[in-house]
């Protein structure tokens, strides 16, 4: 794959591995234009005894050659890589991946991603607070899916430094299967009324009360102008006062056109 042609790959899935950080690592070298037979040169050492009079040659040789100006500027020229979506799914990677992917679409010379799921991998807050960093400063993405990633709490704040972002282009946001309290979902909530693109939002299945401080929230959403268009709570638990909250502020509604809820309701 390393050493396929760039505008022919726009789509890679990494489903089911072990050996997950060295399949990350070889697609960072692939986004960043590295092929293995540069890597092979790099690590190639000479250990025979160097011949004074061969090496008086060859720098003798070396004075006199002149290097063609079109040779050396194809030498570094970068070919643009053409991967549109990346999914990494029930994989074996821990932080070590995820720094080096952080940093290879930290720079969006070479990488123009606009789909990034992430699912199903026990994710630490440290590797989430990189991949924040990253994706802060990275205005192609579209949609993030973080399904089943077992993040909690403290993770929050990553995905609001995501999300906020001023340049952020991201419409589809999928937190589904995680740990969320009411608390950081109220929290992040907040956070999209600041935000003027997300469109699509699922949370399901965090097992979490739909209770009063919610609501409030969920309802501030409901009733002002925002470019959401569809949100997901199902798996999450909800009691009939509050599933009457929803339904007046659904009265007031300016941009909802899908809420799914527990229980089957929608």
């Amino acid at each position: 794959m390393i050493d396929s042609n760039y505008d022919r790959i726009n789509k890679i899935n990494i489903m089911n591995m072990q050996n997950g950080n060295d399949i990350i690592k070889g697609l960072c070298f692939y986004i960043d234009n590295i092929k293995i037979c540069d890597l092979l040169k790099k690590n190639i050492k000479n250990v025979r005894k160097a011949n004074p009079i061969v090496e008086r040659k060859n720098k003798l040789n070396l004075k006199k050659k002149t290097i063609d100006p079109e040779k050396k500027s194809d030498s570094i020229k970068k070919n643009p890589c053409n991967i549109k979506s990346l999914r990494i799914f029930n994989t074996n990677i821990d932080i070590n991946a995820i720094i080096l992917l952080s940093k290879i679409l930290y720079d969006n010379n070479y990488s123009k991603l606009e789909h990034l799921a992430i699912d199903c991998i026990n994710l630490e807050n440290d590797s989430l607070k990189y991949m924040s960093l990253s994706l802060c400063n990275y205005n192609s993405l579209k949609s993030l899916s973080l399904q089943y990633c077992n993040l909690n709490n403290d993770a929050i704040k990553y995905i609001i430094d995501i999300v906020i972002y001023v340049n952020s282009s991201i419409t589809t946001l999928n937190l589904s299967g995680n740990k969320f309290t009411e608390e950081g979902i109220c929290s992040l909530f907040e956070s999209f009324l600041l935000n003027n693109v997300l469109s699509n939002i699922d949370i399901s299945y965090n097992m979490f009360n739909l209770s009063s401080p919610f609501i409030e929230m969920l309802s501030k959403i409901i009733i002002n102008k925002t470019n959401i268009s569809s949100i997901s709570l199902i798996g999450n638990f909800l009691d009939n006062d509050n599933l009457s909250k929803i339904n007046d502020a659904m009265t007031f509604n300016k941009s909802l056109s899908v809420l799914k809820l527990p229980n089957g309701l929608a």
